[in-house]
């Protein structure tokens, strides 16, 4: 996160004299040399956006592979970014999107439709599937909820379309 500065914690807390505003004006020129993007959390107040912590997203996925902590990657993390990547590509306008607390990874717009989007690694286990399904309850049936995972089953509903990993990156839109 950035706005909270998770960041600015880490250095803190790892004796680092580090400042919020030298953590901004660092992410600030990452962004400037095409590195990270930012994704802001959408609201209907320009005011509630600003005060939200942003979300970082690499340009380059391989980046997130780069300092690798016992030799685990976060697949999770690497899917979300490859999505939120191919989903700037197709030219659609993202957000994060808080539901009733729960974060939904974007809110994607594109041509006047609007989509709420989940992603997941697998949805095999019951508190995965959970957790993924619940970020869309109270969400109007006028918008689709996409969820994008690796998993072979299809596990749609009649509410929320899953989508395979592999079949999304063939997909030109939604």
């Amino acid at each position: 996160t950035f706005g909270n500065c998770t960041l600015t914690n880490y250095l803190t807390s790892t004796q680092s004299q580090c400042s919020f505003n030298t953590v901004v004006k660092y992410l600030g020129c990452l962004e400037e040399a095409y590195i990270i993007n930012r994704l802001r959390q959408y609201s209907q107040k320009t005011k509630k956006e600003l005060e939200f912590h942003v979300k970082l997203y690499n340009e380059d996925v391989s980046l997130n592979s780069i300092k690798v902590q016992d030799k685990r990657y976060d697949l999770t993390h690497n899917l979300e970014n490859i999505v939120y990547n191919e989903l700037v590509y197709r030219g659609y306008e993202l957000h994060v999107y808080v539901n009733r607390g729960k974060k939904i990874d974007f809110r994607a717009s594109k041509n006047g439709k609007t989509y709420f989007v989940q992603v997941a690694y697998s949805l095999v286990e019951e508190k995965a599937y959970q957790r993924e399904f619940e970020a869309f309850n109270g969400i109007d049936n006028l918008s689709q909820k996409i969820i994008i995972s690796c998993d072979d089953i299809d596990y749609s509903t009649s509410i929320v379309r899953h989508i395979k990993f592999k079949d999304f990156l063939l997909m030109d839109d939604f």
